[in-house]
């Protein structure tokens, strides 16, 4: 995230790449596998590639491609909406991300709401710049890295 905010700090603002990356967790294990964006192999599949000495286990087989040649804008925006709407959810994503209203009519009158249906939209960003991001959010979602006991005994999603 250090490298995106490094590059590019209008397009991945500091504060903005630390919530992401802290409130990644929730959203990658309660709603992007239920959702398909990615599929793992299991223990208890039979397709399972490893005893326990094998870094890859449990290992992430399948991603969507979110780049432009494999996901239109529609299809960017019908996930999208339900990414926005997971991290309104969360308590400090206010001042990230904002509903498209009628208090806004640029907004409104804007491609991305007419044609793809778009209903949030991110702050620090102009309309025209938002599917791009919406990408790289919705590809960091279909990659979530591998995830297993920690040394401590403690469960996954324990906080440590």
């Amino acid at each position: 995230m250090q490298a995106l905010t490094d590059t590019d700090p209008h397009k991945y603002p500091q504060k903005l790449m630390d919530y992401v990356s802290v409130y990644q967790f929730n959203p990658w294990y309660k709603y992007a596998r239920s959702y398909g964006f990615y599929s793992c192999t299991e223990g208890f599949s039979e397709d399972w590639p490893c005893d326990l000495d094998d870094a890859t286990c449990g290992a992430t087989s399948d991603i969507w491609d979110w780049s432009e040649s494999a996901k239109n804008e529609t299809e960017v925006w019908k996930w999208g909406n339900i990414a926005m709407e997971v991290y309104m959810s969360s308590a400090r994503a206010d001042g990230f991300i904002t509903e498209i209203g009628s208090d806004d009519p640029a907004s409104l009158n804007h491609k991305l709401v007419q044609e793809y249906g778009a209903k949030y939209k991110w702050t620090h960003l102009e309309m025209d710049e938002q599917t791009e991001f919406m990408r790289f959010i919705l590809a960091f979602w279909s990659k979530p890295g591998n995830v297993g006991v920690a040394a401590t005994g403690s469960s996954p999603t324990d906080p440590l």
